[in-house]
């Protein structure tokens, strides 16, 4: 059954996406941040494609995610970054997921659960170096990690960091997580994994890369920033494509007011068509502040308001477009583009709160 709204995501761009990374950062371990849906791409066809291409190592967000990417035959290892509740850590141990640390009550609790059902735990430190979100404060680290290693029940497979993306301070967590490490090491402890590079830093802080770097939205082919270096440098093609279509067309005379509240006025006689996508889509209701769609490759304004399933166009009066044509909301064509960074500048989102709000009930089309 067609689904008149969809993502369109091509695979092979991903597949390139991933080497223009490689090669950047010199062949260095790259986790797939496949968290959230693989950013709202899908969860599976994307970690498929990625551990088909060589990919080893996957971030997740929940215990579901990882759960489901263990049963579809992904054996890489599988973070769970975010948060987590007690009471899904013996079923994380059971299907080999490694947990995030970020807290001594964290680590309590996998050592109680390890200790119950005779089994080792692996876990990864989460460090705070100046974030302030998530992590053992740095100066901190140490004490836990060195009891950690002292037991038998868990055993530390990595050890990470986030940058603040203020490219002066990350310098400076730089130096502490390198510090931290190497105190760790002084004690005869290793960690065979560290990190502290994401996708926004990958250019500016190579000496971050240790032995794994975090990859996620340029993966999927966008710029975590406008800056015109980092294009330069890592060429990346956008993934996916947004479209829907037409589901009718209507001829309004001047004067007329539409919609609720009557909130649409016509200042000239014009054609208005419906579009079958609305806030419940994840179309942002700030979009008809100058926001534009493709349809026959010509670009036409969003008008009068986004509803719960609909949305409108401004055509024309004299418009050949009719219904069931294709409209393209993020994407190219006939030689036309609709960008993310179009829709974000109309809308005030960022390019991570666009994706993170298409819904599952938009249908994912895949092109091999």
């Amino acid at each position: 059954m067609e689904n008149l709204n969809y993502l369109e995501i091509d695979t092979n761009k991903i597949r390139r996406n991933l080497s223009s990374i490689r090669k950047t950062v010199n062949n260095t371990a790259i986790m797939a941040m496949v968290k959230d849906n693989a950013y709202g791409l899908g969860l599976i066809p994307i970690a498929r494609v990625l551990a088909q291409s060589g990919v080893n190592f996957f971030g997740v967000a929940t215990i579901q995610e990882a759960l489901s990417l263990r049963q579809a035959g992904i054996a890489g290892t599988i973070v769970i970054m975010c948060g987590w509740s007690p009471t899904i850590i013996e079923t994380a141990i059971n299907n080999g997921i490694t947990l995030a640390v970020f807290t001594q009550a964290n680590f309590q609790k996998i050592d109680e659960i390890s200790q119950k059902i005779g089994k080792k735990a692996s876990v990864w430190i989460k460090v705070d170096t100046g974030l302030g979100r998530l992590g053992l404060p740095y100066l901190k680290t140490l004490s836990l990690v060195v009891k950690i290693a002292s037991g038998k029940d868990i055993k530390i497979t990595g050890l990470y960091s986030t940058l603040t993306e203020d490219p002066a301070y990350d310098r400076i967590q730089l130096r502490r997580l390198k510090k931290i490490i190497t105190l760790i090491e002084a004690q005869n402890i290793a960690i065979p994994i560290k990190s502290l590079v994401s996708s926004a830093s990958i250019l500016s802080l190579p000496e971050g890369y240790f032995n794994l770097v975090r990859a996620g939205i340029m993966l999927y082919g966008i710029y975590p920033s406008d800056n015109f270096v980092l294009k330069q440098k890592i060429p990346l093609q956008l993934s996916f494509s947004w479209k829907t279509k037409i589901l009718q067309t209507k001829r309004v005379k001047k004067g007329a007011a539409l919609l609720y509240r009557r909130a649409l006025k016509i200042n000239g006689d014009a054609t208005i068509a419906v579009l079958p996508v609305g806030y419940t889509d994840g179309l942002d209701p700030k979009i008809v502040n100058g926001g534009k769609a493709l349809v026959g490759g010509q670009k036409y304004p969003f008008v009068g308001l986004v509803t719960m399933n609909n949305s409108f166009l401004k055509l024309g009066r004299d418009s050949p477009v009719k219904e069931n044509d294709e409209v393209v909301l993020i994407g190219t064509q006939k030689n036309q583009e609709i960008t993310i960074r179009d829709i974000c500048q109309k809308t005030g989102r960022s390019q991570y709160q666009l994706l993170g709000m298409i819904p599952e009930k938009v249908e994912r089309r895949y092109l091999a």
